[in-house]
């Protein structure tokens, strides 16, 4: 497998391939290499369709409600009845961005398990 590591613009054709890359992209080419493999993905939430993958971070999704005009990536392909806000997030989340210290990871683990948003948007 090829290795990309730095300016994109040092790896011009590489686009929609599978490669070994760093950065912001990361996802995007490793489900690339998971459906070359014959990996495809579904969907990730619970029975009342609150997400069990958290891209954006908690405190982000508490927040970001979803326009009826809304045409960002993250809402394009989601039902409807896709939760938002307060009802974003699985109470059993596997998939949480953004929780590298043990500090975020503690107020992000209270409002999962203890329900309180109040310490948790004071990050």
């Amino acid at each position: 497998m090829d290795h990309e590591y730095g300016d994109r613009k040092n790896f011009p054709n590489s686009h929609g391939i599978c490669v070994d890359r760093d950065g912001a992209t990361e996802e995007k080419v490793t489900s690339k290499c998971l459906k070359d493999v014959g990996v495809l993905p579904e969907e990730t939430v619970d029975n009342m369709q609150q997400e069990y993958v958290v891209p954006l971070g908690i405190p982000f999704s508490l927040t970001y409600k979803r326009k009826p005009t809304s045409s960002s990536w993250f809402w394009r392909l989601k039902p409807q009845s896709r939760g938002d806000m307060e009802n974003c997030c699985s109470s059993k989340a596997w998939g949480i961005h953004g929780y590298k210290s043990s500090f975020r990871m503690a107020r992000m683990e209270n409002y999962l398990y203890e329900g309180s948003t109040e310490q948790l948007m004071n990050f």
